[in-house]
């Protein structure tokens, strides 16, 4: 009963954790690969690169994302981190609870994310306009509502990556644990994301194009008259530019996922790291600690992690320093030993078999 009410308890505080990590990770991402960013809407756009800028001026609009990135991002895993805890109990480690846990991000993370990101793309497609000049306009035009314009078709987009991306990072993952026989290196979880992130975007490049025509449209109908949807806006794209024009940017989104892979997992390990190394005692449960995975990694015994778990809650433990080091060499002595025994056995049991199997045979060619 009352470990129960502590995890309860403990669960807030490690959401928390996730909203500083999760606008830091969203923030390195957003500013070191910007120009990637600009370049894709500027393909997008359907007045063209050259007549969209080009590569000139490929910060412009960078203020909106600097304003929306962090709370944006932070919202993603916060949301991200309560749903597969409140699905674990029903789809534990399954990749269904990732992917419900990611689309839920998604579509909350796009209530911060769709008005700035309305603001830069149009600040993107026209150089010429100023961040302020682009948002006083939209409000002058549109409302209030039009920052939020294109909202449906950046869901529609984002789901679907979400469940390409998942279930592909957990196969290309699995794959790679089975070859190696062992649990995989954050470093070989991360490739293995890049990967799945960059097939993802390269599928939804469509979805993208309409979107981001959507956002740059300043009109509310089509050109028939039509409210702009994601369907019609994509009729329209291959009636007049066939496939090419709906896998505009493709190479530069590719890219931008592909990297920002790195980018977004590096810098929230290293977030959530620094915030473990400032308050350790912050939690009444340190199961989240990075030092868990990391060690999950070398020692895969499930009897060892737990030892390891019970290690690392004790309230006199190191951090850091030499009883920590000495703690994880002799976790991973014993998993080593473990496995010299276990394939002995498993060789053993083999050969015995393999001895029954030729006794059995001789004896039925003797009988004949």
């Amino acid at each position: 009963m009352s470990s129960s009410s502590s995890a309860e308890t403990s669960r807030p505080v490690g959401y928390m954790r996730s909203l500083p990590c999760g606008a830091c990770a969203g923030l390195a991402v957003d500013m070191t690969l910007y120009p990637l960013d600009t370049i894709k809407t500027r393909l997008q756009a359907e007045a063209g690169f050259a007549a969209s800028g080009g590569f000139k001026r490929i910060y412009a609009g960078l203020p909106s994302v600097a304003i929306g990135s962090a709370p944006g991002a932070a919202l993603f895993f916060c949301t991200y981190e309560m749903i597969k805890a409140v699905m674990a109990d029903y789809h534990a480690n399954s990749s269904i609870s990732h992917m419900a846990a990611a689309s839920c991000g998604e579509v909350m993370a796009c209530l911060v994310r769709v008005p700035t990101e309305v603001v830069k793309q149009r600040a993107q497609a026209f150089p010429n306009r100023r961040v302020m000049y682009v948002a006083r306009k939209i409000i002058a035009t549109q409302g209030l509502s039009g920052f939020y314009r294109g909202y449906a078709s950046t869901v529609a987009r984002e789901i679907p990556f979400s469940l390409i991306q998942f279930p592909l990072w957990e196969a290309m993952k699995r794959k790679l644990a089975e070859l190696n026989n062992r649990k995989l290196w954050p470093v070989e979880s991360a490739s293995c994301g890049s990967v799945a992130g960059a097939m993802a975007a390269a599928v939804t490049t469509p979805l993208d194009v309409a979107k981001t025509r959507i956002m740059l449209s300043e009109k509310l109908h089509g050109p028939e008259g039509n409210n702009m949807t994601v369907r019609g806006v994509l009729t329209e794209i291959f009636k007049l530019d066939g496939v090419r024009g709906l896998f505009a940017g493709v190479v530069p989104r590719t890219i931008w996922m592909a990297l920002g892979g790195f980018v977004f997992f590096g810098a929230y390990e290293s977030a959530l790291s620094v915030s473990y190394f400032l308050h350790p005692h912050s939690d009444d449960q340190l199961k989240d600690a990075p030092f868990i995975d990391r060690l999950s990694a070398i020692a895969p015994d499930h009897r060892i992690l737990l030892d390891a778990n019970k290690y690392y809650q004790r309230p006199d433990k190191p951090l850091f320093g030499p009883e920590m080091m000495a703690e994880t060499q002799r976790m991973t002595d014993e998993q080593a030993d473990f496995n010299r025994r276990r394939n002995a056995v498993l060789l053993k049991e083999k050969e015995e078999f393999e001895r029954l199997r030729l006794q059995q045979q001789q004896q039925l060619d003797a009988n004949k």
